[in-house]
């Protein structure tokens, strides 16, 4: 990340980060091919004609040859090669993390300043890989850039179970909305009972009974037992059991046929094996984030964080001890505000979204589980929402306070100190904890 250098605001500080630099090169990332065009740090002249390399080892090797003949012709080394990457998806990450382990400095280019500059080259909306390589270069030569960390260690492992721990809950929401819609067609009194379609006790039964006519044809004491078994509660289960039959006996479901009693006794494994798959990764959450060191421990103490929540912060955002200020942790996650005035209008202030979606949704959701879990944030919540001048909405007051949680997150890092709800309100005197 770029540090805050005395007086200077942040752009001023990457121009002159940026300014001892002799070579500034733009990669237009694509998933076969990079086209690169690197230019003279001090003028902005083109050094050569952009040039396309593979997305393989050949073609970072060639790049690094010609980057290193490039900077040792005007007697200088790999570090004083600023490497400027638009991110298109996943592409760019290999080439990143190539360049970063070669001694160059390596940051990114937002696509959007890319889209809204490329005209300013030649007056023309012509859009193309080597213009786009040259638009990129020029902007992280004028300090428009980025300043990345790529995760290694033990944070490229919590980004690595982040990604997973979606995909799998996206797996397992997918298969559960599939068997409530085939229970709604075959057994809708199913869920009325059950709740859940995902518990070991539902599952149990949808993979050996899943439609009326099944349920009917079990014995009482047998599907009590067996429906027991998983909680160890017969008492209940046998209530619950009992209850099943009786809206089996008064199902208005379709009679399902073979094929549809086969459809769901299948629907019910592939839901078991998501939520088995899912499970597990939770537990190597846990067990990844005991060796993630102090920091870890110290967000795990805010009350209503888990290890969930945990992992998906840390992994998108990696050590927070890397940051400067707490508003980068802010832009990171896209929840810094802006608004839009001009002459007399000053329009409200929104949050730019500028950052990541995913670590946007994470603090969301981090936030709704602080307020009902903490005392503290439960009265900043409240103020925010009944304050007599400008009251926020529920969505917004919601997003105050994650803004608030990053705020306290980057502060307990820095400081080594845990959570502690009477710091939160120290300058908010006039709020009453319930």
């Amino acid at each position: 990340m770029v540090a805050r250098r005395g007086a200077l605001g942040q752009h001023d500080a990457k121009l002159a980060e940026v300014s001892g630099k002799v070579v500034v090169v733009g990669v237009d990332v694509a998933s076969s091919w990079h086209y690169v065009q690197p230019i003279e740090g001090a003028s902005g002249r083109s050094l050569e004609k952009a040039f396309r390399i593979g997305n393989d080892w050949s073609g970072f090797d060639l790049l690094d040859r010609k980057l290193e003949a490039l900077a040792k012709a005007r007697r200088a080394g790999r570090g004083d090669v600023i490497v400027g990457i638009e991110p298109t998806g996943v592409y760019g990450q290999p080439l990143a993390y190539f360049l970063e382990q070669m001694g160059y400095h390596v940051v990114y280019v937002n696509p959007f300043a890319v889209k809204q500059t490329k005209e300013l080259m030649d007056n023309t909306p012509t859009k193309s890989d080597p213009k786009d390589a040259l638009v990129i270069a020029d902007l992280v030569r004028n300090g428009r850039y980025l300043g990345i960390h790529l995760p290694k260690g033990v944070y490229a492992d919590l980004r690595s179970l982040s990604d997973s721990h979606r995909e799998r809950r996206k797996d397992r929401n997918r298969f559960v909305n599939r068997m409530r819609t085939a229970l709604a067609r075959y057994f809708p009194e199913f869920t009325k009972v059950m709740r859940t379609v995902d518990s070991d006790c539902s599952l149990w039964v949808l993979s050996h009974a899943p439609t009326p006519a099944d349920v009917l044809a079990m014995d009482e004491e047998e599907l009590a037992r067996a429906m027991g078994s998983m909680y160890r509660r017969p008492r209940i289960e046998r209530q619950r059991a009992r209850r099943l039959r009786e809206a089996a006996r008064t199902s208005i479901g379709i009679p399902a046929c073979d094929e549809a009693r086969a459809y769901l006794m299948d629907l019910a494994d592939q839901l078991s094996v998501a939520s088995r798959r899912l499970k597990d990764c939770e537990k190597r959450m846990a067990q990844v984030l005991d060796k993630a060191g102090p920091t870890a421990k110290l967000i795990l103490s805010i009350p209503g964080v888990g290890p969930v929540v945990a992992v998906h912060l840390l992994g998108r955002l990696g050590d927070l001890r890397q940051y400067e200020h707490p508003r980068q942790v802010v832009k990171m996650a896209g929840m810094n505000l802006t608004h839009n005035s001009s002459g007399h209008r000053d329009g409200k202030r929104h949050l730019s979204k500028r950052g990541s979606a995913l670590l946007r949704t994470t603090v969301y959701q981090a936030a709704l589980s602080v307020v009902h879990h903490d005392p503290a944030m439960q009265a900043i919540y409240r103020e925010l929402r009944t304050k007599t001048k400008d009251p926020l909405t529920g969505t917004a007051a919601l997003c105050a306070i994650g803004i608030r949680l990053l705020k306290v997150m980057w502060g307990m890092s820095r400081h080594g100190a845990a959570y502690d709800g009477r710091l939160v309100l120290a300058h908010r005197r006039h709020v009453q904890v319930a």
